[in-house]
């Protein structure tokens, strides 16, 4: 009887560790970074750009002002067609991962629908938006 309540208890463990593993990101403090990082697109993606630029640095705000992201969506848009899906593929943490003055990077492949767009929006120490980027390779 002892060994049977050892062997379910190991099993809820494991089971319990197992479903920790699987849905840390729910969980934990990416989310924190996940969503903001798929705020900018989903807003770029629905023409709200005062919206996308909400958790940016103000440095990245002068940047990136809406007259300078509306003609650059819609040539994205144009070449490769409406945006189906975002993926986020990988979240680093701390500097020696994200880059100088980043304390997360999230990275997503945007899906379009003539092929696919990769991209890093990165946080600074404030949990601002210090960089967003977007290419055509997955390397990088």
């Amino acid at each position: 009887m002892k060994k049977k309540m050892l062997i379910v208890s190991v099993s809820i463990l494991l089971i319990v560790v197992v479903w920790l593993v699987f849905f840390r990101s729910k969980l934990g403090p990416d989310s924190q970074f996940v969503n903001p990082a798929l705020n900018v697109i989903n807003s770029l993606n629905a023409g709200n750009y005062q919206n996308a630029t909400r958790d940016f640095t103000p440095a990245l705000k002068a940047r990136m002002t809406n007259e300078w992201l509306s003609p650059k969506w819609s040539q994205a848009i144009a070449m490769y067609g409406p945006l189906k899906e975002c993926v986020v593929t990988r979240v680093t943490r701390g500097e020696s991962e994200s880059g100088p003055n980043s304390i997360y990077g999230v990275y997503i492949t945007y899906k379009f629908e003539r092929g696919p767009l990769y991209g890093i929006v990165k946080f600074d120490r404030q949990k601002q938006i210090s960089q967003f980027s977007i290419w055509g390779s997955p390397q990088r």
